[in-house]
């Protein structure tokens, strides 16, 4: 069955090879990877030596660790490999292997000449024989809706997903009708005169590029909001304005479905209960792993008085700015989002103690040493900081939530703009000082 698999593998048009997720140890490896690689009895040597050039260790980018600390459905993402030069783009996932262990797989498939493609597509022109015969497969090939004028502003080309997302059934059709009514996102109710569009083509003319988000209607009268970015292109004797036609309605309603069950609206961080999914996989990985897991919770200082005598624009400036600290501070192996009104979250894995409390003091210090917005002088404040620490015990998340909180409240009890550490004997929160 193994040498069915295999050949199998050997045989699909693509590169595949399974290693160990301990030690990156290559189990198999299909011929066509092989060739790509220039390696040979690659079976049995460490993916990240054979597979890179010029690496001493674990691929920073590997995926596998993120695979196994919060379980994801598989990662599809852009590698730029070191050793070949090319682009590719991978499909990594856990699966059992045949000897019952779990192993990574990684799918890679070349994309080097498509991003040639989008390169040459950006840059038309610099390449002035996108022009030529081959021009139409190439516009075929992109996905935004696009479309040619000439000096004149006749429509003159366009390509097959502007049939489709206009409603046309032939290009024949679409160069005659040409684009139907078009009306301003500020203003839909209000049609843009042929003399208004026309100076959005004088200042393409001018300028070289123009971006506009309008509504366009397709055949059948109905509005489309568009995002149409109109750019000139020079030609041997003459130029031509091509617009690139970016249909907005399904980017915004699933940006609105993201924000309303993963993100915080207002800071674009996770929301509290996207938070507490996440770090409650990494909380029962470390405790399956046996690993420190710890929570930071700090909440900003007197916000309601920055509100009530700034206004709220500052204080949603506050919150943002805040945010941002956060941010610089914390990497993707972090999980951190909104708590509440004034609060944030923050899990971390793998710190002791003295990590987690030099973390959270570092935060505290840069937010209290920040100005924020202008407000009849700069607007300061500060933050109260809880931090509570899994160390070898088995414990629920809203435990250790309800540790930071007490952690933070004592922070605030003793004076504001400082940290406390939850303490399990005292059932406190009590300064941290670090052993000499």
């Amino acid at each position: 069955m193994a040498e069915n698999l295999e050949r199998i593998l050997d045989n699909i048009d693509a590169l595949i090879y399974v290693s160990d997720i301990e030690t990156g140890e290559i189990l198999f490896i299909n011929k066509k990877a092989e060739q790509e690689f220039g390696v040979v009895d690659a079976k049995g040597q460490i993916c990240w030596k054979v597979l890179q050039k010029g690496m001493t260790e674990v691929c920073g980018f590997c995926p596998v660790y993120r695979l196994q600390l919060i379980e994801e459905e598989p990662i599809t993402w852009e590698e730029h490999n070191t050793l070949t030069g090319r682009f590719y783009q991978n499909t990594d996932r856990l699966i059992p292997w045949i000897d019952g262990r779990m192993v990574h797989i990684q799918h890679s498939v070349d994309i080097t000449e498509q991003k040639e493609f989008q390169h040459k597509l950006e840059r038309m022109n610099e390449q002035q024989r996108i022009m030529g015969i081959r021009r139409q497969a190439m516009l075929d090939a992109c996905p935004l809706g696009c479309h040619f004028r000439n000096s004149s502003y006749e429509l003159i080309d366009c390509n097959s997903a502007s049939l489709k997302l206009f409603g046309y059934d032939s290009q024949e059709e679409y160069l005659d009708k040409g684009v139907k009514n078009i009306f301003s996102r500020l203003k839909p109710e209000e049609k843009l005169s042929a003399d208004e569009i026309r100076n959005y083509f004088d200042k393409v003319r001018e300028e070289g590029r123009l971006r506009k988000e309008l509504i366009i209607e397709d055949k059948a009268g109905n509005g489309i909001p568009c995002e149409v970015t109109m750019v000139k292109l020079e030609t041997e004797d003459d130029f031509v304005i091509v617009s690139y036609i970016r249909d907005l309605r399904e980017i915004e309603e699933k940006e609105e479905r993201i924000k309303e069950t993963k993100f915080d609206e207002l800071t674009g961080i996770y929301s509290k209960r996207y938070f507490m999914e996440e770090a409650g996989r990494l909380l029962e990985y470390c405790c399956k792993q046996e690993v420190m897991f710890s929570v930071i919770l700090f909440s900003i200082d007197r916000l309601k008085r920055i509100n009530g005598e700034f206004g709220h624009a500052v204080g949603d400036d506050v919150i943002l700015r805040i945010s941002e600290i956060m941010r610089k501070k914390l990497d993707i192996n972090h999980v951190y989002g909104r708590f509440d009104g004034t609060g944030f979250l923050i899990g971390l894995t793998g710190y002791d103690t003295s990590g987690t409390w030099k973390l959270a003091e570092e935060i505290r210090e840069e937010v209290a040493a920040a100005s924020y917005r202008e407000a009849n002088g700069p607007v300061q404040t500060t933050i109260s900081t809880g931090i509570a620490i899994r160390r070898d015990e088995k414990i629920k998340l809203t435990e250790l939530l309800e540790q930071a909180d007490k952690a933070m409240y004592d922070a605030r009890k003793a004076g504001r703009n400082c940290t406390r550490i939850y303490d399990k004997e005292t059932n406190a929160g009590v300064q941290f000082y670090e052993k000499q």
